[in-house]
């Protein structure tokens, strides 16, 4: 039997899988099926392209950077109100 190579994803790739692995388990959690079906498909696609870039590429189907890019403002903005929580609450306990 021929092996199958298992590619390691680089920097930039775990970090967006990093990311969106636990919207799926949220998703679930949640009972989000919906949503969750669809971040699944994601991720499945962001593997494809993965292995299979330049097939990826002729097609127009490239998107790890626009995910990744999406996924960093989202989680930005979260930690921005984080801070804004923890800053009010700073100032009530004063």
């Amino acid at each position: 039997m021929d092996k199958i190579p298992v590619k390691k994803p680089t920097a930039g790739q775990a970090a967006m899988f990093e990311k969106l692995v636990p919207l799926v388990e949220l998703a679930k959690r949640i009972g989000e099926d919906i949503p969750a079906s669809f971040l699944e498909a994601l991720i499945d696609a962001c593997v494809m392209e993965c292995y299979f870039r330049e097939h990826m590429a002729e097609r127009d189907l490239l998107f790890h950077d626009d995910v990744a890019r999406i996924l960093e403002a989202s989680h930005a903005k979260a930690r921005n109100r984080e801070g804004e929580k923890d800053e009010r609450k700073a100032a009530n306990a004063s």
